[in-house]
């Protein structure tokens, strides 16, 4: 005989269904967590193709600002420049304006 107490065999038989059933209940867990990986697969596929057009998306955005950057610097050396031309310009205009005004007999 044991020397386990009496009637402890049969309380360890009453939970062997137990233990089959939570080892049926772990199998059943990854077999629905199996499932529902490869249901959920064209979502989570959806997912990173979103992120990764929220990316470029980004990327496109700073080089978009940073053209714009280069533009505004390039307008403000045209302006810079065209009021130098004018600046330049404005003696042989005035030499014209004479010249025009002496041909026509007004003033010298």
């Amino acid at each position: 005989m044991s020397d386990q107490t009496p009637g402890t065999d049969l309380f360890k038989s009453l939970f062997w269904p137990q233990a089959m059933m939570e080892s049926a209940g772990r199998a059943q867990a990854a077999a629905a967590a199996d499932a529902l990986r490869k249901v959920n697969a064209p979502v989570v596929a959806a997912l990173e193709h979103q992120r990764e057009a929220a990316e470029a998306l980004r990327r496109l955005a700073e080089q978009m600002a940073t053209m714009s950057e280069h533009m505004a610097r390039i307008a403000k050396q045209q302006e810079d420049l065209t009021r130098q031309l004018q600046a330049a310009m404005r003696p042989y205009q005035n030499y014209l304006d004479w010249l025009e005004g002496t041909g026509k007999g007004g003033r010298k």
